[in-house]
């Protein structure tokens, strides 16, 4: 799956998440940027993002994110793991 698959995917899962139909993502995007982006919504999105992606995210992961790009490499790495 390509980044841009992968990015794809992300923007619906964070539109669902943050309920913004015109939420548009990057990879500098943070919570910051995000006004309905908490503690409690960053739970439902990496669960939302496990089950689009059918994987698992450790907490190490989900913890050194900075950013909507970090996000990306990780699922990206991870279904690739996966796929081989």
């Amino acid at each position: 799956m390509s980044r841009d698959e992968v990015t794809s995917i992300l923007q619906v899962v964070f539109r669902d998440v943050f309920q913004d139909d015109e939420l548009i993502i990057g990879d500098d995007t943070t919570a910051e940027d995000v006004p309905t982006w908490d503690s409690l919504s960053n739970i439902q999105m990496v669960l939302a993002v496990e089950q689009a992606f059918r994987i698992r995210l450790t907490a190490a992961q989900v913890s050194g994110l900075e950013n909507v790009g970090g996000l990306i490499s990780v699922v990206e790495a991870k279904v690739a793991a996966k796929a081989a």
